[in-house]
């Protein structure tokens, strides 16, 4: 397969990350056990949280944008709101996706040599992570990261419910890791695995905001 024929989808982008940095998960353990266990081993001071979204390539992440309104021009305004509110505050938050490698050193770790890279950067504030470390150190406690991603729920748009708020319901490729003291990832989950099994609170309740209004910054 020549690397102008390659294909590739969101599913391989997170099985090359997986394959690239093995050495630091540590997530092998049944989803059901970090539930029981999650006041304990999850929640606690020294442990951080990030949020990963996989997307194919470029144009996927480009194809974001939309994912804020039912149509093209409300999306535009929710997405510029959303930016405001919260580009100084995503370091935690990064977007994932592939693309054909310039050659064999800078690829990824795929076992059958496909020259596949990963490219990494923040979700909105676009500032890009060139190693593992970059990533995880950004991590934020978690009641910071889910007051975070409440406010970042509440801007994106659900077009198959017709309402905000609650865009990354139908999200799959969407993934909250918990990194821990040694800079490993210690659990890796989808974002409603995460609200799902471990119920937070967010210390406020934001509300969608109307295209067009004046949005405050984001506050933990």
């Amino acid at each position: 397969m020549t690397q102008q024929k390659m294909t590739w989808w969101e599913k391989t982008v997170e099985y090359t990350f997986i394959l690239q940095f093995q050495r630091h998960l540590k997530f092998l353990s049944p989803l059901e056990d970090f539930y029981e266990k999650g006041g304990d081993t999850i929640f606690n001071d020294s442990n951080r949280w990030i949020l990963i979204e996989f997307k194919k390539d470029a144009s996927s992440v480009n194809s974001e944008k939309s994912k804020f309104g039912a149509d093209a021009k409300t999306a535009a305004v929710r997405y510029k709101e959303a930016l405001k509110a919260l580009n100084e505050h995503d370091n935690h938050h990064v977007i994932i996706y592939g693309r054909i490698g310039k050659n064999s050193e800078n690829s990824s770790a795929m076992k059958n040599g496909a020259p596949l890279e990963l490219v990494c950067h923040t979700y909105f504030s676009g500032k890009v992570r060139t190693n593992y470390p970059e990533m995880v150190n950004h991590g934020k406690n978690y009641q910071d990261f889910f007051n975070y991603l409440e406010q970042f729920t509440a801007f994106k748009y659900d077009k198959k419910s017709g309402s905000s708020g609650r865009g990354l319901t139908a999200a799959v490729y969407e993934q909250v890791a918990c990194i821990d003291a040694d800079g490993n990832v210690a659990a890796m989950m989808s974002k409603d695995d995460f609200t799902k099994g471990y119920n937070l609170t967010p210390s406020y309740q934001p509300k969608p905001p109307e295209p067009g209004s004046n949005t405050s910054s984001y506050t933990p």
